[in-house]
């Protein structure tokens, strides 16, 4: 029993000397460091998940265009998280709903269309790119998917953006929310891939047709 609790109490100590460290570099370099955590986070949540959907092989590709994505749009949730709180400072309920109503207004109408973008254009720079076709596949997917991506992203999103605005301190929201977009990620990347492979099939010489992404 002592030794567990011994455990525990190293546990805690280490927990509390990275959250020390953690505040230090988000206070010191925000940007930079909300920008490491969203990339770090969700390379390795991506990982964690092909390799839970029992993928034969690991997608490097698919790993990095989603962790790149993370990465660059999470200091613009920085900003936009403290601009709210500057704007609606507090956490009643009168404060609390506007601020996660206009977030996901705001943050859902951009998100979204932009992962599918980035998934489409990012992956075939990666390749040989047929523009044309990266193109006339995008903007179905925008005209087809879009609205139920909405629809799911906002029952997913709206508790964890109330959350993240009345229980997570300032320094760990882009931990929080990189960790729930390792689960919303894996959601929109299968969207934005699950008839990737049909239509490029459709449309790509034998020789050259790309290996096929597996969902999450």
């Amino acid at each position: 029993r002592a030794l567990c609790v011994g455990g525990r109490g190293e546990a805690l100590d280490r927990m509390q000397r990275m959250n020390a460290v953690f505040r230090s570099a988000s206070s010191t370099r925000p940007l930079g460091t909300a920008a490491c955590t969203g990339f770090c986070v969700m390379a390795v949540g991506d990982a964690v998940a092909q390799r839970s959907a029992g993928g034969k092989q690991f997608d490097p590709q698919r790993n990095f265009v989603s962790a790149a994505y993370n990465g660059l749009a999470s200091p613009a949730f920085y900003r936009w998280y403290q601009l709210m709180d500057r704007l609606a400072p507090g956490v009643a309920i009168r404060t609390l709903v506007p601020k996660v109503l206009a977030s996901q207004l705001v943050t859902t109408g951009l998100n979204n269309p932009c992962y599918l973008l980035w998934c489409n254009v990012a992956e075939a720079a990666c390749g040989t790119a047929d523009w044309a076709a990266v193109r006339s596949r995008t903007t179905g997917q925008l005209r087809r998917e879009l609205p139920n991506l909405y629809g799911s992203s906002m029952l997913f999103w709206l508790p964890v953006t109330g959350a993240s605005y009345s229980l997570v301190p300032d320094h760990l929201r882009v931990l929080w929310v990189s960790a729930m977009s390792v689960a919303w990620g894996g959601f929109a990347s299968h969207v934005a891939h699950r008839r990737e492979g049909k239509e490029l099939l459709a449309t790509a010489p034998a020789a050259r047709r790309p290996r096929a992404t597996p969902p999450l």
